[in-house]
């Protein structure tokens, strides 16, 4: 005997099947604020407990080859040290110089984690710069930094006072 209510029943059935699953979602409740620090090396940043320190490695290699590929390249070495400060330049293959590679900043949010390279700062910031020249402060409460990166940021610091004197 044919029941014309039993196919709805059976689709309702599959439909409400998976209903219940997942958790909860709280009204106004926000994700996890990602985290922001600065490193200098693969055992800095596994030191700090962030990340694995395969998950450091990782990043930094990707962060030094965006370095390779993108840092700002001037003629002369004067020209480099006029935009970063004394030793902070390296020669080339091609005879060129571009600023030296000094720490990573860090955007922590598990697989999704990044870092990118940074460069000494200008004009006597305690921190450092951005491949687009933007400042990252080592005073930044909001940053994780590391001691080592801290230490670097007021040598930054002291090399662009010196400059300008």
């Amino acid at each position: 005997m044919f029941r014309p209510h039993l196919p709805l029943l059976a689709a309702t059935a599959l439909l409400l099947a998976g209903c219940g699953q997942s958790e909860p979602k709280i009204p106004g409740a926000a994700a996890k604020p990602m985290e922001k620090a600065i490193f200098m090396s693969t055992t800095d940043c596994a030191e700090s407990g962030k990340l694995p320190a395969d998950q450091c490695g990782t990043l930094i290699d990707r962060a030094v080859k965006a370095h390779e590929t993108k840092a700002p390249t001037f003629k002369g070495v004067r020209s480099c040290e006029e935009a970063s400060g004394p030793d902070r330049c390296e020669k080339m293959m091609d005879g060129t110089f571009r600023m030296r590679l000094q720490a990573f900043l860090f955007e922590i949010n598990g697989a999704k984690s990044t870092a990118a390279p940074l460069y000494p700062s200008a004009k006597g910031a305690i921190g450092f710069r951005d491949a687009a020249k933007k400042p990252v402060s080592a005073r930044d409460d909001s940053l994780i930094v590391s001691q080592a990166a801290l230490t670097a940021a007021h040598e930054n610091a002291r090399l662009a006072k010196e400059m300008a004197k």
